[in-house]
């Protein structure tokens, strides 16, 4: 006997049931996936929130002993925390009289315009306490200059230097210890005496005797690939003055510029691996552009492009481009064992018409803005 056929109704009713059912089911789904994603996204979002750098620096030079003692250094320093700023590279100046000197360390506070800018334990002293009562750490970074106006990085290793060296050293170490500093910087751009690791490793050993923050060294962009005892310090230190384009009259869009950096990046990355320091932060322990065309070239570094007269080429848009492309890039995610750039320079008595000069500091151009606003979206 045949099956009698379904009623077109009864039919109907079913399948508009398994339309239904069906179409609960993909909503479910879908909410489960777009709960999954957001997930995802947050995730995503929180590490990115992560690797911001822990510094937010700039180099501060006060050429003499008043760090923090007159209202003019006072409102400048103020003026660091009004730019977000947690972390002040505090830069003091000592010198030897020339290269082949491997007599003792000294201060110099003579009427010249060259060396009249050393500063005095006490006013180091007042001007750490007064920085961190501010709220902002200290990033020492005691510097040793050649009387006779050339480069430190032409002082050859020697034993005599060496021996010195490591007694100056360890005396800045005492006053970071007994005044709060958070990282000391144990060398500044020693080309050619940075190459004798026992040397080093046994300064660095001295100072952790006395110190017990962080310490680095403070390599010149151009070598600090040649420093063999990293792993002896906290963290990898470069004055990051690399030259990023070449044509002193070439004025380099931000894309260029960030395109350089990455370049930067990259290769600043793969010498951590190569040289097995893949846990190593990084920091520009210096790091700047002057307001002028030509700042972003080799000779921008030392001074000779297109410097002229000081009120000579100024070009604020390129330092403010420049600063953006560094922080921009090296702040990312992709470069996360970036730790922060101190920005040279920071001065104690910016002219009033700064904007008007093609000098190295960002205070009063568009750069600081620049910095302002990234510093402040990492201390979000």
């Amino acid at each position: 006997m045949a099956k009698p056929v379904a009623d077109d109704a009864v039919l109907k009713t079913s399948n508009k049931k398994k339309y239904l059912l069906w179409a609960v089911g993909l909503l479910l789904l879908l909410g489960a996936i777009g709960g999954i994603v957001g997930g995802i996204i947050a995730v995503r979002r929180s590490r990115q929130r992560d690797v911001f750098p822990a510094f937010r620096g700039v180099s501060y030079t006060p050429w003499g002993s008043d760090v923090a003692s007159s209202t003019n250094s006072r409102a400048s320093i103020q003026a660091m925390k009004d730019a977000n700023v947690n972390m002040v590279a505090l830069n003091t100046f000592s010198f030897i009289e020339d290269q082949d000197d491997t007599g003792p360390v000294t201060l110099d506070t003579t009427a010249s315009s060259r060396t009249n800018y050393s500063t005095d334990d006490a006013g180091l002293v007042e001007g750490i306490r007064y920085i961190r009562a501010q709220g902002m750490d200290v990033f020492f970074k005691p510097n040793l200059d050649l009387k006779d106006a050339q480069w430190r990085g032409k002082i050859p290793a020697s034993d005599g230097f060496f021996r010195s060296y490591k007694e100056w050293m360890v005396s800045r170490a005492v006053v970071a210890q007994s005044n709060g500093v958070s990282i000391l910087s144990v060398g500044t751009e020693f080309n050619g005496a940075q190459g004798d690791e026992a040397a080093w490793r046994d300064i660095v050993a001295a100072v952790r005797e006395v110190y017990d923050g962080q310490l680095t060294y403070s390599a010149n962009h151009d070598s600090y690939q040649e420093v063999a005892w990293w792993d002896a310090v906290d963290m990898i230190g470069i004055d990051a003055y690399f030259p990023l384009t070449e044509n002193e009259d070439d004025e380099p869009s931000k894309p260029t510029i960030q395109q350089r950096w990455v370049d930067q990046g990259e290769q600043i990355g793969m010498f951590r691996n190569k040289a097995n320091l893949r846990t190593m932060p990084v920091i520009f322990a210096e790091a700047g552009y002057r307001s002028a065309t030509g700042a972003t070239t080799e000779s921008g570094h030392d001074g000779g492009a297109n410097q002229g007269d000081r009120r000579d080429n100024v070009n604020l848009d390129l330092q403010a481009d420049a600063y953006d492309a560094l922080l921009g890039i090296m702040g990312g995610h992709r470069f996360d064992w970036w730790q922060g750039a101190f920005f040279w320079n920071w001065e104690v008595n910016p002219r009033d018409n700064e904007d008007t000069y093609n000098s190295w500091t960002p205070q009063g151009k568009p750069a600081l803005q620049v910095m302002t606003e990234f510093y402040q979206k990492w201390a979000e």
